[in-house]
């Protein structure tokens, strides 16, 4: 295992290097107390990565960020429990919706569309954000894709739905 940390210490120190922790000294000149650096730093700026791997993380941190706007974006399909199969919207509305902009909007909805659940009837890649569409969701598709939050059980639990397709 020569070259791979062996031991909690080990670990710890690989972390603390990677710059994903920092350490602030005990006033009482205890052990010092070890937090996470928020944001994290990128993987590519810490350990050396091949092409295709640094590709994979970049795109990965990309959809990181639109997640939020992208679950809200799902909210409007099910409001109430209502489950509607299409709304009419534009880039400008989302934009106010997820409190971002015409783009936000854009990448949230490419990362609904890649896991087939939502489709759009115009291509907003290039879509002027005035320009009026729908954004249509399958909902059996959803239901094997996705995990769906139901809010909490009477004891305090999360009340959730586990996708059917779990390939």
């Amino acid at each position: 295992m020569a070259g791979r940390p062996c031991v909690h210490a080990d670990v710890l120190d690989l972390l603390l290097t990677a710059g994903v922790l920092y350490e602030v000294p005990d006033a009482a000149g205890g052990a010092p107390r070890i937090f996470p650096k928020l944001p994290p730093p990128v993987p590519a700026d810490v350990f050396p990565l091949d092409e295709e791997e640094a590709a994979i993380q970049r795109q990965m941190l990309i959809d990181s960020a639109y997640e939020g706007p992208s679950y809200r974006i799902i909210e409007l399909f099910d409001p109430d429990g209502l489950r509607r199969a299409e709304i009419v919207t534009s880039l400008d509305r989302l934009a106010r919706l997820i409190e971002g902009d015409p783009q936000d909007a854009r990448e949230a909805l490419r990362l609904l569309a890649e896991v087939g659940d939502f489709t759009t009837t115009l291509d907003v890649t290039d879509l002027p954000s005035h320009k009026v569409f729908r954004i249509q969701c399958d909902w059996e598709q959803f239901d094997k894709k996705r995990i769906s939050i139901h809010g909490m059980t009477e004891d305090g639990k999360l009340a959730v739905t586990l996708p059917s397709d779990l390939d």
